[in-house]
């Protein structure tokens, strides 16, 4: 699975992120540590927010911040979920 997307600050300024597994998992974590739900209809948006910020790994300051100081700073995200499966051969004629 793949992830993609922008992330549109207050300021204006645009960033894209790409993410995959180890995104989804950090926001597995992040539920789980905090006692959420971590199925993403539950909190769509807290979602979509920090699979975005564990993409980004948090460092558009130069240092690493925390989620709920990151998200203040966010006016919009964007996000695309691809479906990427390794086990499967590609069988498009050439």
């Amino acid at each position: 699975m793949r992830l993609k997307g922008k992330v549109t600050y207050l300021d204006g300024t645009v960033e894209e992120y790409t993410g995959g597994i180890n995104a989804l998992a950090a926001w597995e974590q992040h539920a789980h540590t905090r006692k959420l739900d971590s199925s993403p209809e539950k909190s769509p948006m807290t979602w979509t927010l920090y699979v975005a910020f564990a993409s980004l790994g948090a460092t558009r300051t130069g240092k690493d911040i925390g989620f709920d100081t990151w998200r203040k700073n966010v006016d919009d995200v964007s996000l695309e979920v691809e479906d990427a499966n390794p086990t499967q051969t590609d069988t498009s004629d050439e």
